[in-house]
């Protein structure tokens, strides 16, 4: 059908679409409009009387089977976008990317914090616990402080390199010792009493 205005469908249910075809159902949202600012959108909107700081607004699920004798509909990840603060003319957001860790629990491995505190700052956690790993297949490029909390700092590439540019420092702490090792195996040791 054709529709020139709103289309408004209330339930107290769910809306379903199922198809047994390869690659459908699929859902297209399409503008012909030419307007640069705007495109099509998908909203959720929480519009209840008593919305607080940590309240879900809006999610996008991901479920599928498992390989149980009789297969169980596990989620396996999510997206879902949380009221941070809602404090008036302070207003933040989250936005948490999910997925299910090994034991099938969904957990954060991508955290997008509106800081609550100071405009034009969002915070950036990666990762689940000290165990996990994240990979960067590029260059990282730091314009503040780089730290590195309870572990090492490995240079393992063939030919590492470390370029100290401008007038940036690099501050060793007294009572730690640091090794720097070539690729043919050799290492330089800086002991700790040297360092401070």
């Amino acid at each position: 059908f054709d529709a020139h205005g709103d289309i408004s469908f209330v339930t107290n249910g769910g809306f379903n679409i199922a198809s047994s075809t390869s690659g459908k159902p699929l859902i297209q949202i399409k503008s012909t409009n030419t307007t640069r600012a705007d495109a099509g959108e998908i909203k959720f909107l929480k519009d209840a009387a008593d919305v607080q700081d940590g309240e879900q607004l809006g999610k996008v699920s991901f479920y599928g089977d498992n390989d149980a004798g009789t297969p169980e509909v596990i989620q396996y990840a999510q997206i879902s976008g949380i009221v941070s603060d809602m404090t008036d003319g302070q207003e933040a957001g989250d936005l948490y990317f999910k997925v299910a860790a090994y034991d099938g629990v969904l957990t954060n491995g991508l955290q997008l914090l509106g800081d609550t505190n100071a405009d034009g700052e969002v915070d950036v956690a990666i990762g689940a616990g000290a165990a996990s790993t994240t990979t960067i297949a590029g260059d990282l490029d730091v314009t503040g402080d780089l730290t590195a909390i309870g572990g090492d700092v490995l240079l393992t590439d063939l030919t590492p390199t470390l370029s100290i540019i401008t007038d940036c420092a690099i501050t060793l702490v007294a009572g730690t010792e640091y090794i720097v090792n070539d690729a043919d195996g050799g290492a330089m040791v800086l002991p700790a009493a040297t360092v401070g």
